[in-house]
C-alpha cells in the first residue's frame, strides 16, 4: 500500500509540474514585448525575422536526459516516426554561451523554424544512436574574441544519422562544426561569414574532423568554404558536390589525373587523392583554405593569388608537389605543407602588409622539402618560415619584418643556406630541440630583442661563414642544452648594442667549439681590440682562440661608408680636444 501511495503521489506532482510548463510564460505567443527579442533583432540585423511573429521566447534550453523532453512540454514522443519537436523557439541573445545544448540522450528530435543566438548556438554531443533533424533555423553566432575557440553556429560531436537542410547560418568564426561524427546530410544551408572586428579571425563555413559518410549538398557560402581534417579513408567517403562561394563553384576534385585547372571558375579547389593536376591562374581570397592538396602525387600549383584566407596554400600528406611563383597576402599562413615528401616550395611571396598574421610559409612533419627563392616578409605575429621536419632545405629566401625570420623546432638535418634574416622583431633564427643543423653564409643582421642566432636542445651544428651584424641582442646564443655546435669563419659586427657586454655571443651549452677543429681557424669579431683569443659570455666559458683578423664575410659598401664616416667624424672631434691637451701641457 505504501509503496502504491507513493508512485501515486509521484504521478501527481509530475502532472502538476507539467500542467505548470504548459501554462508557464515560457510559452508566452509575444515576441513584441520581450527585451530578449529587442536585443536579438539589434544584434542581428541580417537575420530574417519575418518568417513567423509566434515564437516562444527562452534565454536557453539544455536537453541532458530524456526526461527533459517531456519537462519542457515538447510535442512528439521520441521515435522515428513522432520525434519531439523543438519548433517556434527563440533562443539566446547577447552574452549566452549556449542557446540550445542538447548531449547523452536516446529519444529522436527535430529543431525546426527556430531563431537562435549565442556564442555556441546550438551544441550537440555524444548521441551516436539518435537521428535528428536541423530544418529552416535562423542561426546567429555571437561573442567576443576570446571566445574565438569555441564560437560555432552550429556544433556536432559524436553524432550520427543527421539532417541538416534549410537554414541560415551567420556567424563570425564557424558556421557548422563536425568532431567525430559520421553519416550526416547537409543540404541547401546558407553560411553567412561575418565581418570580425578584429582581422585575424578567419572564417570557416564547414569545419570537418573525423567524420565519416558525410555528404555536401547544394549549400552556399558568402566566404570560408570547407576546412578539412580528415584521414584517407573519411576522404573516400566525402561527397561534396553543387556548393558554392561567391557564386563560384567549390571544387573538390577526387580520384582525378592528368587535369590543368587554369579558369577562374571555382571558388575555393580542394584536391584529393589526385595525380599530376595543375592549379594556375587563380584568385582566391576570403577561404579558409584557398588551395588544398591532400593525399596527392606530383600535383603543381603555381601562378595564383591567394588573399586573406586562413591557410593560402595547403598541401597535406601528399608526394612530390611543387608549389611555385604564387602570391600569398594577409593570409594567416601563407603556404603549409604537412606531413608531405619531395616536395618544393620557390618563387613564392607570403607576405602580411596590411595585417599581424602567423607564418609566411609552414613546414611541418614532412621530409626532403626544398624551400627556395621565396620572400617571407612581414608575419608580425609570427614567422617568415617555421620548419619541423626532416632533411629540408631553406635556401635564397628573403625573411624580413617578421617575429622570426625563421623558427625550427623539433627537426633533423636541416640546411639553411643564403638567406637574409634582417630586421625581425624578435630574432632572426630560433632553432629548438633541434639536431645536425647546418647554417651557412646568411645574412643575419639588424634583428631586434633576442639578437641574431638563438638555439636551444640540440646536437651537432655547423654554423659558418655567415654574415652577422648589429643585432640587439647576442650575434649567436648557444643555451642550455646546445652540444658539439662548432662556429668558425662567422663576421660578427657590434652586435649587442645598447649593451655594456663585453662579447658578441653567449655559450651556456657543453662541447661546443668557437673555431673550427681542424683547420684552427675561428671567427671576425669588430670588438676583438689586440687581443690574441676572444671570449664568450656564458657559463661555458668557451674562448674563440683562433679569431680571425679580417672578416670572412664582408658588409655592405653601405655599411661600410657609415662606419668609415663615423670613424672619421670621431677623429674630426677629437682633434680639438688633442689640440687644447698640448696648449695646457706647454702652459705647464
Amino acid at each position: 500500500m505504501n509503496v502504491i501511495s507513493t508512485k501515486k503521489g509521484q504521478y501527481l506532482i509530475a502532472f502538476v509540474l507539467f500542467s505548470l510548463l504548459v501554462t508557464s510564460p515560457y510559452h508566452s505567443q509575444s515576441c513584441h514585448t520581450n527585451s530578449l527579442t529587442n536585443n536579438l533583432v539589434k544584434d542581428s540585423p541580417i537575420l530574417d525575422f519575418t518568417r513567423s511573429l509566434d515564437y516562444i521566447i527562452v534565454e536557453s534550453m539544455k536537453i541532458e536526459s530524456d526526461i527533459d523532453f517531456i519537462l519542457l512540454g515538447l510535442p512528439g514522443i521520441g521515435t522515428i516516426e513522432d520525434p519531439y519537436r523543438i519548433e517556434n523557439f527563440q533562443l539566446g541573445g547577447s552574452g549566452v554561451d549556449t542557446a540550445l545544448f542538447i548531449s547523452n540522450i536516446s529519444k529522436h528530435f527535430i529543431i525546426k523554424d527556430c531563431r537562435i543566438a549565442a556564442t555556441v548556438s546550438i551544441y550537440i554531443a555524444n548521441i551516436p544512436d539518435v537521428r535528428f533533424n536541423i530544418t529552416d533555423n535562423s542561426i546567429h553566432n555571437t561573442g567576443s574574441f576570446y571566445s574565438i575557440d569555441i564560437r560555432s553556429g552550429i556544433k556536432l560531436i559524436k553524432c550520427s544519422n543527421v539532417l541538416i537542410t534549410g537554414n541560415f547560418v551567420e556567424s563570425s568564426y564557424i558556421g557548422l562544426e563536425m568532431i567525430s561524427t559520421d553519416n550526416v546530410h547537409v543540404t541547401n544551408n546558407t553560411f553567412i561569414g561575418k565581418t570580425e572586428e578584429d582581422s585575424n579571425i578567419k572564417y570557416t563555413g564547414i569545419r570537418l574532423k573525423n567524420t565519416i559518410a558525410c555528404e555536401f549538398i547544394d549549400n552556399t557560402f558568402t566566404k570560408g568554404g570547407f576546412s578539412l581534417d580528415l584521414d584517407f579513408e573519411q576522404f573516400n567517403n566525402l561527397i561534396i558536390e553543387n556548393n558554392s562561394v561567391r557564386d563560384m563553384e567549390i571544387l573538390f576534385c577526387k580520384n582525378e589525373n592528368e587535369t590543368l585547372l587554369s579558369s577562374q571558375i571555382y571558388g575555393q579547389i580542394l584536391l584529393f587523392n589526385c595525380q599530376n593536376i595543375i592549379v594556375k591562374n587563380y584568385l582566391l581570397s576570403d577561404l579558409y583554405i584557398g588551395i588544398g592538396i591532400f593525399f596527392s602525387h606530383s600535383c603543381a600549383v603555381y601562378d595564383n593569388a591567394l588573399i586573406n584566407c586562413h591557410l593560402g596554400i595547403f598541401d597535406f600528406n601528399s608526394y612530390n608537389t611543387i608549389i611555385c611563383n604564387n602570391y600569398c597576402d594577409n593570409n594567416a599562413i601563407g603556404i603549409s605543407i604537412r606531413y608531405a615528401e619531395n616536395g618544393a616550395m620557390k618563387n613564392n611571396t607570403c607576405i602580411c602588409i596590411n595585417s599581424s598574421f602567423y607564418d609566411g610559409i609552414q613546414l611541418a612533419y614532412s621530409m626532403n622539402t626544398l624551400v627556395e627563392n621565396n620572400n617571407c616578409s612581414f608575419n608580425r605575429l609570427g614567422n617568415g618560415i617555421l620548419e619541423a621536419s626532416i632533411n629540408s632545405t631553406i635556401i635564397n629566401n628573403v625573411c624580413e619584418n617578421n617575429s622570426y625570420g625563421i623558427h625550427m623546432w623539433f627537426s633533423d638535418s636541416p640546411s639553411v643556406i643564403n638567406n637574409k634574416f634582417n630586421q625581425n622583431y624578435a630574432g632572426g633564427i630560433l632553432i629548438l630541440d633541434t639536431n645536425n643543423v647546418k647554417i651557412y653564409n646568411n645574412s643575419i643582421e639588424y634583428n631586434k630583442k633576442f639578437g641574431g642566432i638563438i638555439v636551444q636542445n640540440g646536437i651537432r651544428g655547423s654554423i659558418s661563414y655567415n654574415l652577422i651584424l648589429e643585432n640587439v641582442g647576442y650575434g649567436v646564443t648557444l643555451n642550455g642544452g646546445t652540444v658539439y655546435y662548432v662556429i668558425h669563419h662567422n663576421s660578427f659586427f657590434n652586435n649587442l648594442i645598447y649593451s655594456n657586454a663585453l662579447s658578441q655571443a653567449s655559450d651556456d651549452g657543453e662541447g661546443n667549439y668557437w673555431y673550427h677543429p681542424d683547420t684552427l681557424v675561428g671567427n671576425y669579431w669588430s670588438d676583438r681590440g689586440l687581443s690574441s683569443k676572444y671570449k664568450i659570455d656564458g657559463t661555458a666559458e668557451s674562448i674563440d682562440l683562433y679569431p680571425l683578423k679580417d672578416p670572412s664575410v664582408q658588409p655592405s659598401a653601405d655599411y661600410i661608408g657609415r662606419s668609415n664616416f663615423f670613424f672619421a667624424l670621431t677623429l674630426v672631434a677629437l682633434i680639438p680636444l688633442t689640440f687644447i691637451h698640448r696648449k695646457k701641457r706647454r702652459k705647464a
